[in-house]
C-alpha cells in the first residue's frame, strides 16, 4: 500500500494566524481609543463653537448689546503678579455713553495714587458680526479688542499683538460692574500679569417713558 502525504497544513501554521499573532493588541487598543477620544473632543468643541455663535447671534439682533454697562461707573481696578503682589492700583472712572445703534463712546479716568488723571477715550462698536473696543491714551497706548457675547451676559475682550496678549471679561451684577482678565507678555522674557476690579454705577441711564 502507498503512503499518502497530509492534504492539509496545520491551523497555527496559516498566515493569517501569524499575522494576528504579530498584532500589538495593547498598543492597537490605545490606538483605538485615542481616536475615539479625539472625535469626542472635536464634537464638543463643534458644539461648544455652534453654542457660542448663537449667543453672539442673538446679542448682536438686540437693539443695545451693550445696555448693562450704560451710565457712568467708579471704583478700583488692580494688577498684580501670580503670587498675589500687588504691582499697580487706580481708581477709575468709565462712562459708557449713549447708544446710536452701531456705536457708542467711552471716557475712561484713571488715577494712580499721587498721580495726575490719565484719560483714555475710545469707542465699542458692532461691525457686521464682530464686536470691536478701540481705546486710545493712557499707558496702554492705541489698544483694538475683539469682543464676544457669551453665555449670562459676559463680554469677552482680546487684543493679541506681536507682543503681548492681553484678555478681559467683563459682566454687570446689578449695581456692580466686574472685571477680570490677564496680559501676558510674549517673547523670552515672558511674564503674565493679572487684572481684577469691581466699579459701582454712580448714574443709571435715564429712560424715556
Amino acid at each position: 500500500m502507498k503512503e499518502t502525504a497530509p492534504s492539509g497544513i496545520l491551523w497555527s501554521d496559516r498566515p493569517i494566524l501569524r499575522w494576528v499573532k504579530a498584532i500589538d493588541w495593547r498598543r492597537l487598543l490605545v490606538f483605538a481609543l485615542g481616536g475615539l477620544l479625539l472625535l469626542l473632543l472635536m464634537n464638543m468643541q463643534a458644539s461648544q463653537m455652534r453654542e457660542r455663535a448663537s449667543i453672539q447671534a442673538a446679542a448682536l439682533s438686540q437693539d443695545n448689546p451693550f445696555a448693562p454697562w450704560a451710565g457712568k461707573w467708579s471704583g478700583s481696578i488692580q494688577t498684580s503678579t501670580p503670587e498675589g503682589s500687588i504691582i499697580a492700583q487706580v481708581h477709575a472712572t468709565r462712562v459708557f455713553g449713549e447708544w446710536d445703534g452701531v456705536s457708542q463712546l467711552l471716557i475712561w479716568d484713571e488715577a494712580r495714587a499721587g498721580g495726575p488723571n490719565v484719560e483714555r477715550r475710545g469707542t465699542q462698536e458692532i461691525l457686521g458680526r464682530q464686536i470691536l473696543r478701540s481705546v486710545s491714551g493712557g499707558v496702554g497706548g492705541n489698544e483694538t479688542f475683539v469682543g464676544r457675547m457669551e453665555e449670562g451676559g459676559t463680554l469677552t475682550w482680546t487684543n493679541d499683538t506681536e507682543k503681548f496678549l492681553t484678555l478681559i471679561r467683563e459682566w454687570v451684577d446689578g449695581s456692580t460692574y466686574y472685571v477680570e482678565g490677564f496680559s501676558l507678555q510674549k517673547g523670552e522674557k515672558a511674564s503674565i500679569v493679572y487684572h481684577s476690579g469691581r466699579l459701582r454705577r454712580e448714574n443709571p441711564p435715564q429712560t424715556g417713558k
